[in-house]
């Protein structure tokens, strides 16, 4: 797994950061986070952790369920069919789907 300890932000009783984000290896482009080589990041951050890399209205209530991030975030996963631009219905589906798995 290429995921790593981001620093020890724990040690000593020193939480600096509010949230970790967790996204995929790649920059940009819709892959998706290696959810099986996942190691959820607790207590590295005072507020909890971000999930990103690949969520869709499709696959974010899995995500919720399977790894209870404290925010999900979404980017490509709700554009329309240019890529360009939000495509509304896939938004509200989005955040429906999160909130009733979680």
């Amino acid at each position: 797994a290429y995921w790593k300890k981001p620093i020890d932000w724990v040690s000593a009783g020193r939480r600096n950061v509010d949230y970790i984000l967790v996204d995929k290896k790649e920059a940009g482009g819709t892959g998706q986070l290696d959810w099986d080589s996942l190691i959820v990041p607790k207590g590295c951050s005072r507020k909890g952790w971000i999930m990103a890399g690949g969520l869709t209205p499709d696959n974010v209530g899995e995500a919720v369920q399977r790894f209870q991030p404290s925010v999900v975030d979404v980017s490509g996963g709700v554009t329309d069919s240019s890529g360009l631009k939000k495509d509304e219905d896939k938004v509200g589906d989005f955040i429906a789907n999160a909130k009733s798995a979680a």
